[in-house]
């Protein structure tokens, strides 16, 4: 698999395909994520560009995107604020090393975000992707 490639799910949740949105800076971390990811029954799409992750959710039905706090052309929260406004019922995850940032802990708190830290416990990753993916099912009412 290359970046920016999207990888085929092997089956559907809820009978429908759920598109789960990666933007991280560091190649090796999307790598790792797809690994952790590519049994579970999604769309993902990855990508070290946080303004090509932007134009994948206000093209499509992106269910989840998971986002870096600190990446070089655009922050995290900013693409999860911009993620908020244009596709309200997309879930927001934000992947950081630094989870006592001021921004980030406001951002939990008013529940734009829910917060992973990196390294990240792969089954609980799982486990919240699969509930955001149920929440988008319910508010979709599928």
């Amino acid at each position: 698999m290359t970046l920016e490639e999207e990888v085929q799910p092997k089956s559907s949740v809820g009978g429908r395909r759920h598109v789960v949105v990666f933007a991280d800076d560091e190649p090796g971390i999307l790598l790792a994520l797809e690994r952790a990811l590519r049994s579970e029954p999604f769309d993902l799409q990855m990508t070290t560009d946080p303004a090509k992750a932007l134009e994948w959710i206000k093209s499509r039905g992106v269910s989840v995107v998971i986002s870096d706090y600190r990446m070089p052309k655009m922050c995290g929260m900013t693409l999860l604020e911009e993620t908020r406004a244009v596709s309200p019922r997309t879930a927001r995850i934000l992947l950081t090393a630094y989870p006592w940032e001021t921004e980030v802990l406001r951002a939990r708190e008013t529940g734009l975000i829910t917060l992973f830290g990196k390294p990240w416990d792969e089954k609980e990753l799982k486990r919240v992707i699969r509930d955001r993916v149920r929440e988008r099912e319910i508010l979709d009412g599928v």
